[in-house]
């Protein structure tokens, strides 16, 4: 894959495939379109800005690079960006971030679309991807 990296997870179901890019952030997570900014919350009850790069941008290239990935081998399938924050105390105010970005507990209601594959396309591409393990 062209640009490296590693995806850090990826789910392929009937509901589509997933790249997930995880991190465990604290804090207060903002994130609109592509900027991401984290407050954080000290010891004193003071507030400062904590270090946060930018997972959106991340889990699209990794998405894209898996999607040409597999078009070149014949599936025509979308591969779905996707940011996890697994910390336990962060709060996320995202709803405008260029991709979907989610609490790990949320990964259900990824699940609830509409079928896109079928069994047999999924372990189709399952064998494919594990090529690159």
């Amino acid at each position: 894959m062209p640009h490296g990296g590693d995806i850090d997870a990826i789910l392929i179901s009937p509901k589509g495939i997933f790249a997930f890019e995880i991190k465990n952030y604290s804090g207060i997570i903002e994130c609109e379109g592509d900027g991401w900014k984290r407050i954080k919350i000290g010891k004193g009850g003071g507030r400062y800005e904590g270090h946060v790069g930018n997972p959106s941008e991340e889990a699209k290239r990794h998405a894209f690079d898996l999607q040409n990935y597999l078009n070149e081998r014949g599936f025509n399938v979308p591969v779905y960006p996707i940011v996890v924050i697994t910390h336990s105390q962060a709060k996320l105010q995202c709803d405008k971030c260029s991709v979907k970005v989610i609490k790990p507990e949320d990964i259900r209601v990824l699940l609830n679309k509409k079928n896109e594959l079928t069994d047999k396309e999924c372990k189709r591409i399952y064998k494919e991807i594990s090529k690159l393990i």
